[in-house]
């Protein structure tokens, strides 16, 4: 199979079961993120109350929207620390996955590393010369590099609603 380092790690059939299961799991993480979206950042829901009492002509819309500002001031780091450790529990299995994608792309690295060498070495020997490294060797190496940057980044975030992850999104097929 002759393809790209990372169409050759898109293609594979592991990996494309594993994004599967990585973004289902995603989509949860993302929907309790969404959910605690107020305690994770209680200024900006704060300032947003404001803004809505600022427009508000109604005085029991004004004494609900106080209500909720001293909800949220109330116990506001606690809530933040609190909402953080939730939403980091449900980002748990996706960094699982995420870890076994990893493991599956670094066999498929391997596999394109002894390609191109093979390869390399063949080339070479035809023309009677000793093996080196070409730009084959430095597109695997540099797709190595990638992978290890994001094996390194197994974290949530921001542990804010808009999080994806680098990793399903660097191995998700072109869409065409």
């Amino acid at each position: 199979m002759k393809l790209e380092p990372k169409a050759r790690l898109v293609a594979d059939a592991d990996i494309k079961t594993l994004l599967s299961e990585a973004e289902s799991h995603l989509e949860i993480y993302e929907a309790q993120t969404i959910r605690f979206a107020d305690q994770l950042d209680p200024d900006l829901a704060i300032n947003n109350l404001k803004q809505q009492i600022e427009k508000s002509k109604s005085p029991d819309q004004i004494a609900e929207l106080q209500k909720q500002i001293g909800g949220l001031t109330i116990a506001k780091d606690e809530s933040k620390r609190a909402a953080r450790r939730a939403c980091n529990q449900s980002y748990a299995p996706v960094r699982e996955v995420l870890k076994r994608i990893l493991d599956r792309a670094d066999t498929v690295a391997n596999e394109l590393t002894r390609e191109a060498q093979d390869a390399e070495r063949e080339f070479f020997a035809a023309f009677g010369l000793p093996h080196g490294d070409t730009r084959v060797s430095a597109r695997v190496a540099s797709l190595r590099a990638q992978l290890n940057t994001m094996r390194g980044a197994l974290q949530p975030t921001t542990g804010l609603p808009s999080v994806k992850s680098a990793i399903v999104e660097f191995l998700r097929a072109p869409r065409t």
